[in-house]
């Protein structure tokens, strides 16, 4: 959730800088907009109003005009797929117009739940989710399963699942299927995996508690310190001393910090 209606913001801090990210999202701008400023999206008009992205594999910058109300929701890919029936490799790297490519039950729960509604975020989400339950009780697969909260606990989920009940003769067609169900490779979700390694370990190097960023890259699954920094440019477009310092010190890196309450 980001709000930002009846606060005092400087041009600079109305941008939003996001990291790369392995899942698809859908975002309702419940108020104010947003526009694209890296990359662009049509020609420079604002994102729509219920806005589907895929997995994005280059880090994004947008811009918010004035005051904005937003919710945004990520899901798993594989669930993704099963809930709107869109293979996240179709929309890999795009945002799309919900109200263009959703079904309509999802549509009018997303209007009536969190866009048309006079409640207060509380009530909001808790009207979503109630009405999202029986949508996705009618499509989810019966295999669905719990696990941890962590990229590696999905891809390992979702590549079990699939060696299973896979037809897949070969190792390249096992792939396919993989790609069309997460709109990633393996190697991609393994980047990813790592990605979320050094999210953790870059969180005690600022609370003090670490500061051989040597160590880090060792722990994150890395063959040296210079192959995590240019993992990290990969993912955020600067080096980690540069991005540590943004976080700190800029407010248009909100969402690096609310990444830190999560994996803190």
């Amino acid at each position: 959730m980001r709000d930002t209606r009846g606060v005092e913001l400087s041009d600079e801090d109305r941008h939003n800088h996001f990291f790369t990210s392995p899942y698809c999202t859908i975002t309702c701008f419940i108020e104010g907009e947003s526009q694209m400023v890296s990359p662009s999206w049509n020609n420079g008009a604002g994102l729509p109003r219920i806005n589907v992205q895929g997995p994005n594999t280059v880090p994004l910058v947008s811009y918010n005009p004035g005051p904005l109300y937003v919710l945004g929701f990520a899901f798993r890919n594989d669930a993704f797929y099963a809930l709107t029936g869109i293979s996240p490799e179709t929309i890999k790297d795009q945002m799309l117009d919900g109200q263009k490519i959703l079904s309509g039950n999802l549509v009018d729960l997303i209007e009536n739940s969190l866009l048309n509604n006079a409640l207060d975020e509380a009530g909001r989400l808790s009207t979503f989710q109630s009405g999202l339950e029986p949508l996705w009780a009618q499509r989810r697969a019966s295999n669905f399963g719990r696990f941890g909260d962590r990229v590696s606990d999905w891809a390992n989920y979702m590549v079990g699942q699939l060696a299973k009940s896979s037809s897949a003769k070969s190792a390249r067609q096992f792939q396919r299927k993989i790609k069309k169900m997460s709109g990633l490779s393996q190697r991609d979700l393994n980047q990813f995996a790592r990605q979320e390694n050094i999210f953790e370990r870059t969180i005690s190097l600022r609370a003090g508690e670490q500061t051989d960023l040597s160590q880090i890259a060792l722990e994150s699954g890395f063959s040296d310190q210079s192959h995590m920094g240019r993992e990290v440019r990969r993912i955020t477009g600067k080096s980690p001393r540069q991005i540590n310092q943004l976080i700190q010190t800029k407010e248009s890196y909100w969402c690096y910090r609310l990444m830190e309450s999560y994996y803190g």
